[in-house]
This record gives structure tokens, C-alpha cells and sequence, in this order.
């Protein structure tokens, strides 16, 4: 397992930018593709909202149980297979095949006992979740879960060793199995026609339900385990029980955090379920509401992932270089000039594509300005985590994850039952807001980075007000057909960000890259 080195700041930088553009253009064309079932299961489900909130119920509590059975490994494998990167105990680091073998060794282990424990209590939690006689749902969750679990690793040895061809290919395959099959099962509710596809032997079942798109995702991440055998075969499982002790040592914070950070990210759908006051249909109604709207934050997601996915080997690999810190303050400030964009236009194109949604589901849609800015903060604070993990000052991460975690708790406990999923919407950006403030002024104490902190707060702040004002002054058009404006009124919008954005940080940035 070869490593990249890095080889200059300039150098480094340009390699973080095609890695990103890489993993943003396969994250853009898998999540695209998997973002065709919104509008699938938006119109499917278009008079049994409750069967949407099902969904998004279930996958939230997925998102937990997938923090749990890997239980930082991954964070752990990048940071142990570094070789040119200082080991936390100073000694020399060991052979990446090495790390490998442990860590998925390890999870092997613990994933089988893991399911087994899920499928063996099934009944009991499908009456917990209040979902009787649909034990079934829980022992595919749980396989998904497994299947998911031993596929994590290896996409990791694909992003460490710089494939992101194979990567993609098997993202892409995971995604069109995963639609594909959607499509086939639930078209014939679409159609109104249970024998839609009753000369390939399939006859819908109403009874199946929601049940049809997890059997959907089972044979996706069956299949995407399938195809990364080859990649398996051709790597060593040594094992090396002392090396696990240290990859759990470091790794083990980040489950922590991790559990929080779901706590932020997904727990308020399961909130919605229990604290709105109406019954548990009625309630999980306005969860697939929420769920809807907040698909439409997809946009900042991606970009989010995609840094996400190029950045964390980067900064390991620059941990080791003398202007490390500076290129690190060149990629926070791209970084926010891009989410800034984002957030502006998605906000002021949210009317038609408003229209990706079914025409039930499209009432929440003021929460997802909020979302897109919450999900901004949540990316700058993935750029300052850099500090307490090439630092291996790890269990910061479990302090700043559960500040946000009480936040998270807080907001939705008092807001829930007087504001409902807006409520939900405003505490995610508080929660986050605060985890990237924290981490910012903490980082700078023990690994100073020259973050232009006003200049990108001031954009942050003018984008945030070119939205409202777009609202406010939209409001204020005419009655009637008011398309021709509304479009003037958005092109004004955006070119007053751009030249904003130029003014405030292109300039700079595009002078300081040229003297790399």
C-alpha cells in the first residue's frame, strides 16, 4: 500500500484540490443518483407521510449503530498507516498491511457478534420502536449494518492509496443497485398497478410497504461487499495485538464523538417521533416532512463530503511540512467561499427546486435555508478538526461532539413541542455554530493556524443577509406572474455575492496560490 507524499505546499495544495474534485465528482454523481428516490419515494408515499417518517426514523437510528460497530477504526487506520507521519509513542510506524489486518480483523469480529445481537432481539426492538410484527425490518437492518461495517475499511484503503477510479466504480455500482431496485419495487404503487411488473414475476405487495426500499439497500451493500473482494484478496491480514491497543487507544474518542455527532445530525427525527404532541402517526407525518426538506440541504452535504473525503489523508500527509499551517488557512478560506456560494444559491433557487419533492411534502420547505447554513458550519468545523488530530489530542473531539450534543438536547426538548421541526432546524445550526466556534478558539491554543477569522465571518454574515433580503424583497413583488422578476431579483443576488466573495477573499487567495 503505497503513500502519497507530499511535496511542497503548492504542490500538496493542487493534490487536495484533484483529490476533492475527484471524490466531490464520484460524491456528486453517486449521491445524485441515490437522490433520484426522493422523488420516487416522495410521490410513493405520497398519502401515507407516516411511511416516509418510518424511513427517516430507521435510518437515523442506523447512523448511530454505524458509529458503534466501527468504533473509530477508520480515523485509526489513516493515522497509523502514515509512515512519514511522527507515531504518537515515537516509534517507527508499521507496515500499512499491517494496520490493515488489524483493524479489519478487529471489526470482522465485532460486527459478527454485533448483528447477531441485533437479530437475535429483533422483536423486542421492533416493539420498542413501535412497529409491531415487523421484526424483519430490524434483521435486515442489522445485516445492512454488518455488510456496511466490512465495506467501510477497504473504500478507506481506496482513498489512503489514491484509486478513487475503483472507488467511484463500486460507489456507483452500491448506488444504481440500490435505485434500480427501488424503482422496481415501488413503480407499481407509482402506477397504481400492483402487476406492473407482473411478466417479470413481480406482483407488489401493499403489505411490504416501506419495507421494499430496505430490501433495496440490503442487496446494495451485498453486492458492494461482493466487489470489493478483489481488492481484499490482494491485501495481508497479519494481525498485531499490541498495534490494536494503540489503533483503540487513538480510535476510541472518535466513537465517542462520533455518537454525538449523530446526536446533531440525526436525533432529532427520533425526537419528532416522541416529543411533538400528537400520536405516533401524526407525528411521524411531520417527521417525513422535516426528512423531505432537509434532503434539499443535499447540496451543501456533498460539498461537505466530498472535502471530507479528499481532505482527511491530506492533512495528514502535510502534518510533517513547514508551512503546513498556512496551507492549511488556504483551504479553510477556499473552503467557505464555496459553502458561502452554495448557500446562497440553493437558498434562492429553493422554489423549483422545491419541485423535486412531492407536491405533500413541500410545506417544510422554509427550514432548509437553516439546514444549508447549519451543514456549513458543520464543514468548517471538519476543517479545524484538523488540529487535535495530527496533535493526537483526540479526546478534544469527544468534548466539542458533546457540547453540540447538549445543545442538540436542549433546543429539542424545549422547542419541539411549541415550534415543532423548526425547532429541530434552528438548534442543528446552533449545535453546529457552536462545536466550529469552540474548536476554533481551542485549536488555536495548541496548534495555531492564521485563519482570517473576520474577513470569513463577514462573508458567512453577508450571505446569511443576501438570503434573507432575497425572501424579504420577494415577498414585496406584485401579485400575479412575477417569474421574470423573481429570476432578476436571484442573478442580482448572486452577483452581488460574487463580487463580494472576489472583493472580500478571491483576490488574496488567487495571489497567495501563485507565490506557492
Amino acid at each position: 500500500m503505497a503513500l502519497l507524499n507530499a511535496s511542497g505546499s503548492s504542490s500538496a495544495l493542487r493534490g487536495l484540490l484533484g483529490q476533492t474534485a475527484v471524490y466531490g465528482l464520484s460524491t456528486v454523481a453517486v449521491r445524485l443518483l441515490n437522490y433520484a428516490l426522493v422523488p420516487l419515494h416522495t410521490v410513493a408515499f405520497a398519502h401515507s407521510l407516516a411511511d416516509y417518517g418510518i424511513l427517516s426514523e430507521l435510518y437515523a437510528w442506523v447512523t448511530f449503530l454505524n458509529v458503534l460497530f466501527m468504533y473509530g477504526m477508520e480515523t485509526a487506520f489513516f493515522r497509523f498507516a502514515q509512515a512519514d507521519l511522527n507515531r504518537p509513542d515515537g516509534r517507527r510506524a508499521p507496515d500499512p498491511a499491517l494496520v490493515f489486518g488489524t483493524a479489519f480483523t478487529s471489526l470482522a469480529v465485532t460486527t459478527a457478534l454485533g448483528c447477531t445481537l441485533l437479530m437475535a432481539g429483533a422483536p423486542s426492538i421492533a416493539g420498542f420502536l413501535d412497529l409491531p410484527g415487523q421484526a424483519r425490518y430490524i434483521v435486515w437492518f442489522a445485516a445492512i449494518i454488518g455488510l456496511d461495517t466490512l465495506a467501510n475499511l477497504p473504500f478507506a484503503v481506496l482513498r489512503q492509496q489514491g484509486r478513487p477510479g475503483y472507488y467511484l466504480l463500486v460507489k456507483v455500482l452500491n448506488v444504481g443497485v440500490n435505485v434500480g431496485l427501488n424503482f422496481f419495487f415501488l413503480w407499481p404503487l407509482v402506477a397504481g398497478d400492483p402487476h406492473f411488473f407482473a411478466g417479470l414475476g413481480f406482483v407488489y405487495d401493499p403489505a411490504m410497504g416501506v419495507g421494499y426500499v430496505f430490501l433495496a439497500n440490503l442487496a446494495a451493500s451485498a453486492i458492494t461487499l461482493v466487489a470489493l473482494v478483489p481488492l481484499l484478496l490482494g491485501l495481508k491480514f497479519h494481525f498485531d495485538r499490541n498495534l490494536l491497543r494503540q489503533m483503540l487507544a487513538y480510535g476510541s474518542p472518535f466513537l465517542i464523538a462520533g455518537l454525538a455527532g449523530m446526536v446533531n445530525e440525526t436525533l432529532d427525527r427520533i425526537l419528532l417521533v416522541r416529543w411533538l404532541p400528537g400520536d405516533t402517526l401524526a407525528n411521524r407525518a411531520q417527521v417525513g416532512l422535516y426528512s423531505a426538506a432537509y434532503k434539499l440541504s443535499i447540496f451543501m452535504t456533498l460539498a461537505v463530503q466530498a472535502f471530507r473525503l479528499g481532505a482527511e489523508p491530506f492533512f495528514f500527509r502535510m502534518a510533517g511540512q513547514r508551512d503546513a499551517a498556512k496551507v492549511y488557512a488556504l483551504v479553510m478560506r477556499g473552503f467557505v467561499v464555496a459553502g458561502c456560494a452554495i448557500f446562497l444559491g440553493v437558498s434562492v433557487l429553493l422554489e423549483p427546486l422545491g419541485h423535486l419533492l412531492g407536491a405533500n411534502y413541500r410545506e417544510a420547505l422554509g427550514v432548509v435555508p437553516i439546514l444549508l447554513l447549519a451543514n456549513l458550519f458543520l464543514g468548517i468545523f471538519y476543517n479545524l478538526a484538523v488540529w487535535y488530530k495530527i496533535t493526537d489530542r483526540t479526546q478534544s473531539a469527544i468534548w466539542l461532539a458533546l457540547a453540540g450534543a447538549l445543545i442538540t438536547l436542549a433546543g429539542n426538548a424545549w422547542g419541539i413541542p411549541r415550534f415543532g421541526y423548526w425547532a429541530s432546524a434552528w438548534t442543528t445550526l446552533a449545535a453546529y455554530g457552536a462545536m466550529a466556534g469552540l474548536s476554533g478558539i481551542w485549536g488555536q491554543r495548541h496548534y495555531p493556524i492564521p485563519y482570517p477569522v473576520a474577513r470569513l465571518s463577514g462573508l458567512i454574515l453577508a450571505s446569511a443577509l443576501l438570503v434573507w433580503g432575497f425572501f424579504q424583497v420577494e415577498k414585496l413583488l406584485p401579485p400575479g406572474d412575477v417569474a421574470a422578476l423573481t429570476w432578476a431579483l436571484r442573478l442580482v443576488a448572486l452577483a452581488l455575492f460574487a463580487a463580494l466573495a472576489w472583493r472580500m477573499e478571491g483576490r488574496r487567495l488567487r495571489a497567495e496560490l501563485r507565490r506557492s
